[in-house]
């Protein structure tokens, strides 16, 4: 009876998960996709709200599983892609100011960015880490030198 629902919900989460780093989508979409076939059988042609809860403790079971026995094998953020970044300078465009975030341009676009220090706009900083689609830095070697020449100049 809900065969279509939950073959769409799966579809789709297997979709996401595929197509996306969002590997998460996978374990609930391949739940719902089973719950999908026990659908044409006749015994478990039962109420929605059952079948959701089965969806519910099936999915959560196997993300918590996954994640237990497989979870050094996904890449969550971090590792090789951050060494890509490290060092590399970028430029802000959104004032930091040590406390909240601002933002900086990186390899063609804006990125969100957080500094120890205040930087203003203009300045060119070096990334120094990631999470996720923020990025670490700090005032670059040559404006902290440039700074600190004008703070000798006053």
């Amino acid at each position: 009876m809900f065969l279509w629902l939950w073959g769409l919900l799966g579809l789709g989460l297997v979709s996401a998960a595929l197509f996306s780093s969002l590997i998460d989508f996978l374990i609930p979409g391949l739940a719902a996709l089973v719950l999908a076939v026990l659908n044409l059988l006749p015994f478990f042609n039962t109420a929605l709200p059952l079948q959701f809860a089965v969806w519910l403790v099936v999915s959560g079971a196997g993300i918590v599983l996954f994640r237990h026995f497989f979870g050094g094998l996904v890449n969550t953020g971090g590792g090789a892609r951050d060494k890509e970044v490290v060092g590399k300078t970028a430029q802000v465009v959104e004032a930091l100011d040590g406390v909240q975030a601002g933002r900086v341009h990186f390899e063609g676009t804006t990125w969100a960015a957080r500094s120890e220090e205040a930087i203003p706009v203009g300045k060119e900083v070096i990334v120094l880490g990631r999470d996720g689609l923020t990025l670490f830095v700090a005032l670059s070697e040559h404006d902290r030198i440039e700074e600190a020449f004008k703070a000798l100049e006053k």
